[in-house]
């Protein structure tokens, strides 16, 4: 990156847009000197000086301005964004500056750039005593083995063997060439340890000398009994020595003994290297108190991230920063669910308690976990994305989220067995939400957070402020759900937000007054600037967005299945779906994988439908006369995958959409003053401005509005199932003047002779094709 910017001299004053001739470089600089060469403080006191606007080349990350005859281009935030952006793409983990001399006496430049690229910036050193009772307790951390697949967590080292080359290690319960190592903490003294026990007939005898506690166990090298890994007592290795193992193989049916009444847990292995039990187990006893580092434990099969896909296979690791202290091997019969390896026995390390300052409602130790949370995913932003994949949400809840839905979702959190990236990812969403759904006072210590460390390494449109106003013009919005794809899609959230709010000013449309109902809509006059929800784009990780499945419909590639009413409770009117086979030929299996999601949640068969659900409000002008024609009026889509079909009573088959798991939905609804999307209708679509992504989607929507229109599923052919009583134009369309009533789900329909909530059809040129085959 540059602090300086070429600069050039127009031929013609009155063709300064890139492409124009330029004659010569541009006048040199007062600080630079140089023909052709300005530097950034140059540019922007020449900008300052001649109230200049700039002008943003998005595809080009860059600006330019124009005085007179001159014409440059320079970088700043904004700027530095979309160039860093970009080589992120390209995997180029930094960048350099040339040169750091060229900036202005504030730092003007290196400030903006380092926001830019996600760095932290330093304030210079404030050398003022903290008071005492501000600083958290010190807890020393715990010596703990690695598990079979993992290095010593950061901020700690191996230990080396007393008196041999190697250092301390058990490859006994590991896979494929794993190995367990002993990893003490590397700010703290470090112990001194070693294997002992081993005898050259076979027959061990283990135990420690004075002074030494116990950390470990190992059968390599014993025909009977087992070695010891012993370490001197230290800070890291003391809360060993408060705990010791109770019963001796093959009968290990004792009690713990009256001076360590605590038993932790019991295993048949003790901590994984000596003689099995063959009756009973032994018990893991500590003396009272118990330390505090083996209060919160659990027995896990695989670490973090795992090793094997397979869930049998057990990895003798614990998940990120949990203290191991057993092992358990498994086999064909293994009631522990492991039939290869070993599950390991886990606790969570002791912390500090920080003391919560009175002028921060949320407490220090919270804004510093926000802080650290975002620092650890802004060292791989790709990493939910391609590696964790969680589970979504839908994006519309319709109703207020409950009390117990929140409770339930604790509660599947808390019992599933701890993946700490997984728990990280779901942390940092939780607190993003809170700068949607709480009082400002109480975002304030966050919300700086959020814009220096993640926002500003990427875009200014999804800084907290702009966030929380967009969630508060769109109260159907389900914030959690929306804060995944923000951070799912770092890159994309912006330039989504943006190609919303430009679709709405499209598509959205406000209503007549009630006595002009009927009235012909002969232009675009009322389509107003109606927040888009959801309908955007992704980062590319492979899920299909809406403009992809789009450029499907069009192409042949999906093939409309069946279209069907439907009439949801606490809803004001109809819906119409529309399933959407993958494929050429509906019911023939095969069809372009790009159309399906490729992270299933629950695994299981590929995707076989994209299915939009169209709802109709009849609050609003939802039936409107345009140029002539009537067209029927649509608050909100939504849009989901689909894998299997059922059949309910004597209804004909629907795709499954009840499948929380299978079936997120998202999707797009116009908020505000009743309006609603007009399918069919004409629309300037906008030329030679936004991104080519943006303008393609805007052409593919407008198509399939004109074809569902034309071909009678947004018109007056499809509604002829459901209305009665309803008056007819001269050209055949229903007359919204007069357009009779809705017959709802239950009733028979006078003109077919059914509930027509109850069979799909499909529309031809000879009438209705009703009686579909379920494939």
């Amino acid at each position: 990156m540059s602090f300086y910017s070429r600069s050039f001299t127009l031929q013609n004053a009155g063709c300064n847009t890139p492409g124009c001739v330029v004659s010569s470089g541009g006048n040199a600089g007062e600080c630079s000197g140089t023909t052709g060469v300005l530097l950034h403080p140059e540019i922007a006191d020449i900008v300052s000086k001649n109230k200049l606007t700039p002008t943003l080349h998005r595809d080009a990350a860059v600006k330019s301005v124009t005085w007179g005859d001159q014409w440059t281009t320079f970088d700043d935030l904004a700027t530095w964004r979309l160039k860093a952006n970009a080589i992120r793409g390209q995997c180029i983990p930094g960048v350099m500056v040339w040169a750091m001399s060229q900036d202005d006496k504030d730092g003007t430049n290196i400030k903006a750039l380092t926001s830019a690229v996600g760095r932290k910036q330093m304030d210079p050193p404030k050398f003022v005593p903290a008071l005492p009772s501000t600083q958290p307790p010190k807890v020393a951390e715990l010596c703990r083995w690695s598990g079979c697949y993992q290095d010593c967590p950061a901020g700690f080292k191996t230990v080396q063997r007393n008196g041999h080359k190697e250092i301390m290690l058990n490859t006994e319960n590991c896979l494929a060439g794993g190995a367990d190592k002993l990893c003490c903490p590397a700010d703290q003294p470090m112990p001194t340890c070693e294997w002992r026990g081993h005898r050259n007939s076979g027959v061990c005898k283990p135990g420690c000398n004075d002074g030494e506690v116990k950390v470990g166990s190992l059968r390599v090298g014993c025909n009977f009994s087992h070695q010891a890994a012993c370490c001197t007592s230290e800070a890291s290795t003391s809360a060993y020595g408060s705990c010791k193992w109770v019963g001796e193989a093959p009968t290990c049916n004792q009690d713990c003994p009256g001076d360590y009444p605590n038993k932790i847990f019991s295993s048949k292995l003790a901590a994984g290297g000596e003689q099995p039990c063959i009756s009973g187990t032994k018990h893991y006893c500590c003396r009272e108190p118990k330390p505090a580092a083996f209060s919160k434990c659990d027995w896990h099969k695989k670490g973090s991230p795992p090793r094997f896909e397979q869930d049998f296979i057990c990895e003798d690791s614990c998940p990120s920063g949990q203290i191991k202290l057993a092992s358990e091997v498994g086999g064909m019969s293994a009631e522990n669910g492991c039939f290869g390896g070993a599950r390991a026995y886990c606790c969570d390390p002791p912390k500090p308690v920080v003391p919560r300052g009175d002028d921060d409602p949320f407490g220090g130790q919270q804004n510093k976990e926000f802080q650290l949370l975002l620092e650890k995913y802004m060292e791989n932003p790709t990493c939910p994305a391609t590696i964790l994949r969680p589970k979504l949400g839908d994006m519309f809840t319709n109703v207020k989220r409950s009390l117990e839905f929140e409770s339930s979702r604790t509660r599947a959190l808390e019992g599933r067995a701890t993946n700490c990236e997984m728990d990280r990812y779901v942390r940092m969403i939780d607190f993003s939400v809170i700068l949607l759904t709480k009082s400002d006072d109480l975002i304030g210590p966050l919300q700086p957070v959020y814009d220096e460390i993640f926002a500003g390494a990427f875009d200014e449109d999804i800084e907290a402020a702009k966030l929380r106003a967009h969630y508060k013009r769109n109260p159907d919005l389900d914030p959690h759900a929306f804060m995944q794809y923000v951070f799912l899609n770092p890159k994309a959230a912006g330039p989504g937000l943006r190609r919303g709010a430009q679709a709405s000013e499209l598509f959205c449309w406000l209503p007549t007054t009630r006595k002009r109902d009927g009235e012909e809509a002969s232009s675009q006059a009322s389509a107003v600037a109606k927040r888009w929800v959801w309908w955007l784009p992704n980062d590319e990780n492979g899920t299909p967005d809406i403009s992809t499945i789009l450029g499907g419909i069009l192409s042949g590639d999906l093939s409309l299945h069946y279209a069907r009413w439907q009439n949801l409770p606490r809803q004001n009117g109809p819906m119409l779906e529309l399933a959407y086979w993958i494929g050429r030929t509906p019911g023939v299996a095969g069809g372009n994988d790009v159309y399906r999601d490729p992270y299933m949640a629950n695994g299981g068969p590929p995707d076989r439908w994209v299915v939009f659900h169209m709802h109709i409000d009849e609050a609003t002008q939802w039936l409107r006369t345009i140029n002539g024609r009537t067209h029927v009026g649509v608050r909100s889509v939504q849009v989901f995958h689909g894998y299997e079909s059922n059949t309910r009573g004597a209804e004909a088959w629907r795709v499954e959409n009840t499948d929380g798991d299978r079936n997120s939905r998202d999707g797009f609804t116009c908020e505000e003053d009743d309006a609603v999307w007009y399918p069919g209708a004409a629309v300037e679509l906008p030329t030679g401005t936004g991104t080519e992504s943006d303008n393609v989607f805007f052409d593919r929507f407008q198509r399939w509005g004109e074809r569902l229109f034309n071909d009678g599923y947004l018109g007056s052919r499809a509604l002829e199932l459901l209305m009665n009583g309803y008056a007819t134009l001269p050209n055949g369309d229903i007359d919204p003047a007069i357009p009779g009533r809705v017959q709802w789900r239950g009733t028979t329909h006078p003109g077919w002779g059914q509930d027509m909530y109850t069979v799909n059809f499909l529309i031809q040129a000879a009438g209705f094709l009703f009686g579909i085959q379920e494939p």
